[in-house]
């Protein structure tokens, strides 16, 4: 502990590389002579799994504390450098993330290859951190893991187009959407609606957001119960990620609302065609109506884009759209 803190501290106690090499082969030791002890003494641990590996020992030996972790269990509070050094790795994934619109079409649905990266990176490095410890280092390691998964949400935020300016009373796409979509589940919300306007097959990309938000959300909830399951009891209890998967969450209404907008302000013209229409002058009903057919026109390239149905629920947001026309 001299060297990990201290005026006599070790100027390689801050190197990430070191400190864990350290770490590691203080574990190594307490292995070793725990191995010894029970080959050459005879000594009897406490620890189950320890016990099982006793043969020959004499069985009114009694038991003592086992040795792995005497020494090993100093370097908790000084492994700073070690999370700083994970850290870094994940924000230079998120970095390579902000540009990638790289599809990764193996799994379920089609989602940003970034995430799957992402997901696969904490689980290797959920893997390297519980080969040394599960203690508090684990625990700050999961709450680095938190800060990333918020990063990777913004990112995916950003990939949204921005809302047309203007306010939802001349804009034709400022729509609101049931809470049973993703809305606001307040109907008393005074802030007015954004509008949005997609340009030909960025509703391919806006897809691409709602599935890798919904694997994301997906996989948060696993990686939470992995994290609980593996981390030390002391804090068992504070592993919490319901936030990050309503980050998500939040970010794939929003995308949805932005679909459904883009998809209306398709059809503005054909809006105005309606509302600009003397229906009085009409004794009879035909058909088709002008408007109906250039509305026909503007949504038939979207639903048929073949892209389009294997991204996501199509039906999805296109049910809300139905809604908002009757």
């Amino acid at each position: 502990m001299a060297l990990l803190d201290g005026p006599r501290k070790d100027p390689d106690a801050s190197n990430a590389t070191i400190l864990l090499k350290a770490l590691q082969k203080t574990i190594v030791f307490e292995k070793e002579i725990t191995k010894w002890l029970q080959q050459k003494r005879g000594t009897v641990f406490k620890s189950e799994q320890l016990e099982a590996e006793v043969k020959g020992t004499d069985e009114n030996c009694e038991p003592i504390d086992p040795l792995i972790g005497i020494a090993s269990a100093a370097y908790e509070n000084y492994m700073a450098p070690y999370i700083e050094l994970e850290s870094q790795s994940m924000d230079e994934h998120l970095v390579e993330a902000l540009e990638d619109r790289k599809v990764d079409t193996r799994g379920e649905r089609p989602v940003f290859i970034s995430s799957t990266n992402m997901f696969v990176y904490i689980k290797g490095s959920i893997t390297r951190c519980t080969a040394l410890t599960k203690g508090k280092a684990f625990f700050l390691l999961y709450q680095a893991f938190r800060d990333s998964l918020r990063k990777y949400a913004q990112i995916l935020d950003g990939k949204l187009p921005s809302p047309m300016t203007g306010t939802s009373g001349n804009l034709v796409g400022a729509i609101s959407i049931p809470a049973s979509f993703g809305g606001s589940t307040s109907k008393q919300e005074s802030s007015p609606a954004a509008s949005y306007r997609l340009p030909s097959g960025e509703e391919v990309t806006v897809c691409h957001v709602i599935s890798t938000c919904e694997y994301s959300a997906d996989t948060v909830e696993a990686l939470e119960d992995l994290i609980r399951d593996t981390v030390d009891e002391p804090y068992k209890s504070k592993i919490d990620m319901m936030s990050d998967q309503e980050t998500f969450h939040d970010i794939t209404a929003k995308a949805i609302r932005v679909l459904v907008s883009g998809l209306t302000n398709r059809t503005e013209s054909a809006l105005k065609l309606l509302a600009a229409t003397n229906w009085a002058i009409y004794d009879s009903v035909g058909e088709e109506s002008t408007y109906v057919r250039s509305m026909h026109e503007e949504i038939e390239p979207v639903i048929l884009t073949r892209k389009l149905s294997d991204l996501c629920h199509t039906v999805y947001p296109l049910s809300v759209y139905s809604q908002h026309l009757q």
